[in-house]
């Protein structure tokens, strides 16, 4: 395994470990895009953001801002291909103003931002609602409504008079033990590293210490790391390094999976989704590996990142943060 690890170094595609999941992270993720309703502590109410794979609590105060800061914009024309749920329509609001109100139009096929009884007849998009679970959404188109999609794909709008009631109908009871676990590491409060060679940036905990060996080869250590790497005292160690690896042409995931990277009983590998992107990641089974997780920028490079072996470090929390120009 030494040698095999050795050859991965050589080619630039550095280690290949594994760790167990954390039970925080398995829990987020579960949840990404659900309401939660504190059930132990007077039933507060909680946002799982798909996105930041972060909670937010919702109260009066907060709601206009953080939903502003969540949600996704969206045209007339796409939100109509979502399927309403009527119940959440005002019974008495014409948004087109053509004497018939929205509840009646979408009932009977039409759209309701299109005036006139026989135009706009619309079909719904079931992909794009299955797309969207989960998400706030901003109606840009119509005074910055906004709305919800529930995990069965429908839309409720959601309105000062109806956001705590809607918000608790729609909500997951949940336990403060298994609340603490969602989203429990802030990112806000992070450091942020921008790579300009390459063109990505990352956010990483406050406590960490950048060691740059060069633009490719990116580590981030603890204090107690980097004081015993800099008097000589250790090798390099990381929480977790991020490398580059540049090709001739664009590379796809697939491309990666299939052709650079091993198919033996002794690698597993799985392409996985953090936020909006798409990671292939690769580990050895077992405890006190790592992980190497894998992403292919449009300006043909690969870049990695990982996590010693026997870490507990979260890395698609880190990964939750990261943005690359391709």
């Amino acid at each position: 395994m030494k040698k095999l690890l050795l050859f991965f170094m050589t080619l630039v595609l550095m280690f290949s470990f594994a760790s167990s999941t954390s039970a925080a992270n398995s829990i987020t993720s579960r949840l990404k895009g659900k309401l939660l309703l504190q059930v132990q502590d007077k039933g507060r109410i909680w946002y799982v953001d798909p996105v930041g794979l972060q909670k937010h609590e919702v109260t009066f105060s907060n709601a206009l801002s953080l939903f502003q800061k969540l949600a996704l914009g969206i045209t007339n024309a796409d939100l109509i291909k979502i399927p309403a749920d009527l119940d959440s329509i005002n019974p008495n609001l014409d948004s087109d103003n053509d004497g018939y109100p929205d509840k009646e139009e979408l009932q009977n096929g039409y759209s309701p931002y299109i005036a006139g009884s026989n135009q706009g007849r619309f079909k719904t998009d079931n992909n794009l609602a299955a797309k969207l679970k989960g998400r706030l959404l901003l109606q840009v188109q119509d005074k910055g409504r906004i709305w919800y999609i529930d995990q069965n794909g429908k839309r409720w709008e959601v309105t000062w008079g109806n956001l705590m009631s809607l918000f608790r109908k729609l909500a997951l009871g949940i336990t403060d033990k298994d609340l603490n676990e969602v989203g429990n590491v802030e990112t806000a409060n992070w450091q942020t590293y921008t790579n300009s060679e390459y063109g990505y940036e990352i956010k990483y905990p406050s406590d960490l210490v950048v060691n740059e060996k060069d633009n490719a080869n990116i580590f981030f250590l603890t204090k107690e790391m980097y004081d015993g790497f800099k008097s000589g005292q250790s090798a390099v160690e990381s929480t977790f390094w991020i490398n580059v690896s540049s090709f001739l042409g664009e590379i796809s995931l697939d491309e990666i999976g299939k052709t650079l990277l091993p198919n033996t009983k002794d690698f597993q590998k799985e392409y996985i989704t953090v936020g909006e992107k798409r990671f292939l990641k690769m580990h050895e089974p077992g405890e006190g590996a790592g992980t190497i997780i894998y992403y292919s920028s449009k300006d043909s490079s690969l870049i990695s990142f990982g996590i010693l072996g026997g870490s507990n470090f979260d890395l698609e929390k880190i990964l939750s943060t990261f943005s690359a120009r391709g």
